[in-house]
């Protein structure tokens, strides 16, 4: 199995490589349940302000943290709430095919604001000195229970 992540696409991808070619993720909810494991991770490691492979995202420069107001708001990602809210990841578009599954991140369009800034958030932005804050990704935690998922469904498929 493979986890992939596409920095510019704004989405993971979950592949099967060597399991068993039976193997179907569009079968019993297998896909979706393996991106609700990306999903969650990744939600919760922006509510502890690190990548989902655990490292700390860069505090914000003392410039941006004097623009923010309130106590709340100094919280790295947040000014509106939208950017980092949780319905922007769970209800991100997916893609379920046999051998993969992908998600994508909920935005407007290559070309809206919304996209935009993730997509300078995540992978940073030299124009503006806007260092990156990975925010997409695979968390040890979701490529554990896809690990579990995956080996309980060719468990199934043996009996």
């Amino acid at each position: 199995m493979n986890f992939d992540v596409g920095d510019d696409r704004l989405s993971v991808t979950f592949r099967l490589d060597t399991e068993p070619a039976e193997l179907d993720l569009r079968d019993g909810g297998l896909g979706e349940e393996i991106l609700a494991a990306a999903v969650n991770g990744m939600i919760r490691s922006s509510w502890v302000e690190r990548s989902p492979e655990g490292e700390a995202w860069a505090d914000l420069r003392p410039r941006t943290a004097g623009r923010k107001p309130g106590l709340t708001s100094q919280r790295i990602g947040i000014l509106t709430g939208d950017m980092l809210d949780p319905s922007r990841f769970e209800d991100g578009g997916t893609v379920i095919e046999e051998r993969s599954a992908t998600w994508y991140y909920k935005h407007d369009g290559e070309n809206s604001l919304s996209y935009k800034k993730m997509h300078s958030f995540h992978n940073g932005n030299e124009r503006n000195r806007q260092v990156p804050r990975r925010v997409i990704g695979w968390t040890d935690t979701a490529k554990e229970t896809a690990a579990r998922l995956i080996d309980a469904a060719i468990f199934e498929l043996q009996q």
